[in-house]
Protein backbone atom coordinates (compact mmCIF):
# COMPACT_ATOMS: atom_id res chain seq x y z
CA UNK A 1 0.00 0.00 0.00
CA UNK A 2 1.34 3.35 -0.88
CA UNK A 3 -1.30 5.42 -0.37
CA UNK A 4 -4.01 4.98 1.97
CA UNK A 5 -5.27 2.22 4.97
CA UNK A 6 -8.16 -0.18 5.47
CA UNK A 7 -10.39 0.20 8.24
CA UNK A 8 -9.61 -0.80 12.11
CA UNK A 9 -10.80 -4.63 11.76
CA UNK A 10 -10.65 -5.08 7.94
CA UNK A 11 -7.85 -7.07 6.66
CA UNK A 12 -6.12 -6.96 2.96
CA UNK A 13 -4.66 -9.75 1.15
CA UNK A 14 -3.97 -9.24 -2.64
CA UNK A 15 -3.31 -12.32 -5.18
CA UNK A 16 -1.13 -11.13 -7.69
CA UNK A 17 -2.20 -12.47 -11.20
CA UNK A 18 0.52 -10.99 -13.62
CA UNK A 19 2.41 -13.64 -15.43
CA UNK A 20 4.47 -13.84 -18.04
CA UNK A 21 6.83 -16.47 -20.53
CA UNK A 22 7.95 -15.45 -23.79
CA UNK A 23 10.62 -13.01 -23.98
CA UNK A 24 8.79 -9.36 -23.22
CA UNK A 25 7.33 -6.92 -20.84
CA UNK A 26 3.40 -7.21 -19.06
CA UNK A 27 1.93 -5.71 -15.87
CA UNK A 28 2.36 -7.98 -12.72
CA UNK A 29 -1.28 -7.35 -12.34
CA UNK A 30 -3.22 -8.84 -9.15
CA UNK A 31 -6.38 -9.14 -7.30
CA UNK A 32 -7.74 -7.71 -3.65
CA UNK A 33 -9.50 -8.81 -1.17
CA UNK A 34 -11.10 -7.18 1.69
CA UNK A 35 -12.30 -8.75 4.38
CA UNK A 36 -13.96 -7.50 7.65
CA UNK A 37 -13.53 -8.71 11.74
CA UNK A 38 -15.94 -11.38 10.64
CA UNK A 39 -14.72 -12.87 7.69
CA UNK A 40 -17.42 -10.99 5.14
CA UNK A 41 -16.15 -9.49 2.10
CA UNK A 42 -16.15 -5.90 2.13
CA UNK A 43 -14.10 -5.45 -0.81
CA UNK A 44 -16.72 -3.28 -2.16
CA UNK A 45 -16.17 -0.75 0.17
CA UNK A 46 -12.37 0.40 -1.39
CA UNK A 47 -11.80 1.65 -4.34
CA UNK A 48 -8.06 0.50 -5.98
CA UNK A 49 -5.66 2.73 -7.94
CA UNK A 50 -3.46 -0.04 -8.89
CA UNK A 51 0.20 0.89 -9.62
CA UNK A 52 1.32 -2.06 -11.45
CA UNK A 53 4.80 -3.43 -11.04
CA UNK A 54 6.22 -4.59 -14.20
CA UNK A 55 7.39 -8.17 -15.02
CA UNK A 56 10.15 -8.38 -17.81
CA UNK A 57 11.37 -11.36 -19.48
CA UNK A 58 15.01 -11.15 -21.28
CA UNK A 59 15.84 -12.91 -24.10
CA UNK A 60 18.11 -15.71 -23.72
CA UNK A 61 21.87 -14.62 -25.10
CA UNK A 62 23.28 -17.25 -27.25
CA UNK A 63 26.01 -17.16 -29.79
CA UNK A 64 26.42 -18.95 -33.03
CA UNK A 65 29.81 -19.23 -34.55
CA UNK A 66 30.51 -20.14 -38.17
CA UNK A 67 33.35 -22.38 -39.14
CA UNK A 68 36.67 -20.86 -40.81
CA UNK A 69 37.82 -22.39 -44.08
CA UNK A 70 41.09 -21.98 -45.64
CA UNK A 71 42.00 -23.20 -49.69
CA UNK A 72 44.52 -22.55 -51.82
CA UNK A 73 43.10 -20.99 -55.12
CA UNK A 74 42.01 -23.13 -57.55
CA UNK A 75 39.48 -20.81 -59.23
CA UNK A 76 36.77 -21.91 -57.74
CA UNK A 77 34.57 -20.47 -54.99
CA UNK A 78 35.62 -21.43 -51.13
CA UNK A 79 32.48 -22.05 -49.08
CA UNK A 80 31.85 -23.10 -45.68
CA UNK A 81 27.91 -24.39 -44.28
CA UNK A 82 29.52 -25.48 -40.99
CA UNK A 83 28.32 -23.69 -38.10
CA UNK A 84 27.91 -24.34 -34.65
CA UNK A 85 26.59 -23.00 -30.86
CA UNK A 86 29.56 -21.16 -28.78
CA UNK A 87 30.44 -23.48 -25.87
CA UNK A 88 28.69 -21.24 -23.59
CA UNK A 89 25.17 -21.22 -25.49
CA UNK A 90 22.73 -23.56 -24.46
CA UNK A 91 18.99 -23.55 -26.34
CA UNK A 92 16.20 -24.62 -23.99
CA UNK A 93 14.94 -28.16 -24.31
CA UNK A 94 13.24 -28.88 -27.16
CA UNK A 95 14.18 -26.23 -28.81
CA UNK A 96 15.90 -26.11 -32.43
CA UNK A 97 18.32 -24.15 -34.30
CA UNK A 98 18.52 -23.60 -38.03
CA UNK A 99 20.90 -21.25 -39.92
CA UNK A 100 22.79 -20.42 -43.07
CA UNK A 101 26.33 -19.83 -43.34
CA UNK A 102 26.82 -17.46 -46.75
CA UNK A 103 30.09 -16.68 -47.31
CA UNK A 104 32.00 -17.37 -50.61
CA UNK A 105 35.58 -16.27 -51.46
CA UNK A 106 37.22 -17.49 -55.31
CA UNK A 107 40.11 -15.18 -55.32
CA UNK A 108 43.14 -14.83 -53.17
CA UNK A 109 42.08 -13.41 -49.80
CA UNK A 110 40.40 -13.12 -47.08
CA UNK A 111 36.25 -12.34 -46.20
CA UNK A 112 33.79 -13.44 -43.24
CA UNK A 113 31.44 -16.55 -43.76
CA UNK A 114 28.32 -14.57 -42.26
CA UNK A 115 25.40 -16.17 -41.12
CA UNK A 116 22.19 -15.80 -41.89
CA UNK A 117 18.30 -17.05 -41.38
CA UNK A 118 18.33 -17.97 -38.41
CA UNK A 119 15.36 -19.63 -36.94
CA UNK A 120 14.69 -21.08 -33.54
CA UNK A 121 12.12 -23.42 -33.11
CA UNK A 122 9.79 -24.83 -30.39
CA UNK A 123 7.97 -27.44 -32.81
CA UNK A 124 6.22 -25.34 -35.59
CA UNK A 125 6.60 -22.50 -33.34
CA UNK A 126 9.01 -19.73 -34.15
CA UNK A 127 10.04 -18.75 -30.70
CA UNK A 128 13.31 -16.61 -32.30
CA UNK A 129 11.81 -13.76 -30.54
CA UNK A 130 13.06 -14.90 -26.95
CA UNK A 131 17.01 -15.75 -27.88
CA UNK A 132 19.26 -12.22 -28.39
CA UNK A 133 21.47 -14.47 -30.80
CA UNK A 134 25.11 -12.53 -31.38
CA UNK A 135 26.47 -14.00 -34.82
CA UNK A 136 30.35 -14.80 -34.78
CA UNK A 137 31.46 -14.76 -38.22
CA UNK A 138 34.30 -16.93 -39.33
CA UNK A 139 37.12 -16.79 -42.16
CA UNK A 140 37.29 -17.63 -45.90
CA UNK A 141 40.56 -17.54 -46.50
CA UNK A 142 42.24 -18.32 -50.47
CA UNK A 143 45.87 -18.59 -50.58
CA UNK A 144 47.80 -18.65 -52.99
CA UNK A 145 48.59 -21.21 -55.65
CA UNK A 146 52.11 -22.03 -55.45
CA UNK A 147 53.76 -23.10 -58.79
CA UNK A 148 57.66 -23.66 -59.42
CA UNK A 149 58.58 -22.58 -62.54
CA UNK A 150 61.78 -23.31 -64.53
CA UNK A 151 62.83 -21.18 -67.49
CA UNK A 152 65.25 -23.19 -70.32
CA UNK A 153 69.19 -22.50 -69.91
CA UNK A 154 70.95 -21.85 -73.00
CA UNK A 155 74.26 -20.63 -74.29
CA UNK A 156 75.95 -19.21 -77.09
CA UNK A 157 79.58 -17.42 -78.29
CA UNK A 158 79.58 -13.73 -78.14
CA UNK A 159 78.08 -11.89 -80.97
CA UNK A 160 76.61 -9.17 -80.66
CA UNK A 161 73.45 -10.15 -80.60
CA UNK A 162 70.82 -10.68 -77.33
CA UNK A 163 70.75 -14.30 -76.68
CA UNK A 164 67.13 -15.42 -75.57
CA UNK A 165 65.14 -18.58 -74.89
CA UNK A 166 61.21 -18.16 -74.36
CA UNK A 167 61.16 -22.40 -73.52
CA UNK A 168 59.94 -22.67 -69.86
CA UNK A 169 58.34 -25.57 -67.65
CA UNK A 170 56.57 -26.22 -64.37
CA UNK A 171 58.47 -28.02 -62.12
CA UNK A 172 55.90 -28.58 -59.29
CA UNK A 173 52.67 -27.19 -58.43
CA UNK A 174 49.92 -27.78 -55.85
CA UNK A 175 47.23 -30.08 -57.10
Amino acid sequence: ITKGNVVQGHSLSLETTGSITEAGKADNTFTALVRDAEEKDVTDNYEFVAKLGALTVQPKKISLLSDTAVKVYDGTPLTCENWKLSSDSALLTGHKISARASGSQTVVGQSKNSLTDVLIADGEKDVTYNYSVTLLPGDLVVTPRPLTVRSASDSKLYDGSPLTNENWEIVSETK
